[in-house]
């Protein structure tokens, strides 16, 4: 009788995250996020570190961004790219009244090896620089102003010498008042925003936001109220005529722990709401994000 032994394969992907203390490490096929306008959750193949002394924060991370993909004549669907590279690094503190933080964090595809007719397919090189500051100052007790500033500096062809350059802001002021935080916001993104430290990026918008959150039951239960307007077009090149967006974001959560069993009021967490201007979305967080929405002429 003859048998026969498979040899086991590797996963596609691979990760591990050892930690000792404040040392954490990242490595294989991970993820790290260093702000919303740089570095936001783009899985990357190579390592990672952050490390949180006392009141530093410091976090770096290098590796593949994107794989070389050839193109495929048998199946069109699979759009071929350039093998990119990418790294960065996070340096913040936290004081007791303040904090500061800044991010800078660079891509670049590589060139060489390629066995298809990039230009023919519209298929160019890019390279990136993105850099950002943030920061947050207690201005009197419960008063809290929080800053963000995004820069991207976008080659979309690496054999030309043309740079473009994005700006993105955002500002919040929060008040914490007996259990209650209230706040007011403001965001605006440049039009044509992007950095390749993200999969996917809204832009050219700017929106004013008033904010209210709560926690209740010994924090058991959170919920979060956000309505303002928000205004698209920014260049004021579009044809649509849209100017402006009204939106109020509901999220109600809970903590994913055994005292669920026990919790006093489990019929929101099974609430279903169908509305053609509501969107219901759920997370692993046992989170519900309830937006209706409207258009403001």
């Amino acid at each position: 009788m003859v048998q026969t032994f498979l040899t086991p394969s590797l996963p596609n992907r691979l990760s591990l995250h050892p930690s000792y203390k404040w040392i954490r490490a990242h490595i294989g096929d991970v993820s790290m996020s260093f702000s919303p306008y740089t570095l936001n959750g783009h899985q990357f193949t190579g390592v990672g570190i952050e490390l949180s002394p006392a009141r530093w924060r410091l976090s770096a991370m290098g590796g593949r961004l994107l794989r070389k993909v050839d193109i495929d004549a048998s199946n069109p669907a699979i759009r071929p790219n350039y093998e990119r590279w990418g790294y960065g690094v996070k340096a913040g503190y936290d004081g007791e009244k303040f904090s500061v933080g800044g991010t800078i964090f660079t891509a670049r595809d590589k060139q060489r090896d390629i066995s298809f007719d990039a230009d023919a397919l519209g298929i160019y090189p890019k390279g990136n620089i993105a850099i950002g500051v943030e920061g947050s100052l207690n201005v009197i007790k419960d008063l809290k102003l929080s800053l963000e500033y995004g820069l991207s500096i976008m080659q979309r062809d690496l054999r030309t010498k043309e740079r473009n350059h994005y700006h993105a802001f955002k500002g919040d002021l929060t008040y914490s008042l007996l259990g209650n935080t209230i706040g007011i916001g403001y965001e605006r993104i440049s039009p044509d925003y992007e950095t390749l430290g993200a999969y996917y990026f809204n832009n050219d918008y700017e929106n004013v936001t008033i904010n209210y959150s709560r926690n209740f039951f010994k924090d058991r239960l959170s919920l979060a109220l956000s309505g303002g307007v928000q205004r698209d077009d920014l260049s004021n090149q579009s044809r649509k005529g849209i100017s402006a967006l009204w939106v109020l974001p509901i999220s109600i959560s809970h903590p994913m722990t055994s005292s669920l069993l026990r919790f006093p009021y489990p019929a929101i967490k099974r609430t279903a709401i169908s509305s053609p201007h509501l969107t219901t979305l759920m997370s692993e967080h046992h989170t519900k994000t309830l937006i209706p929405c409207g258009l403001l002429s």
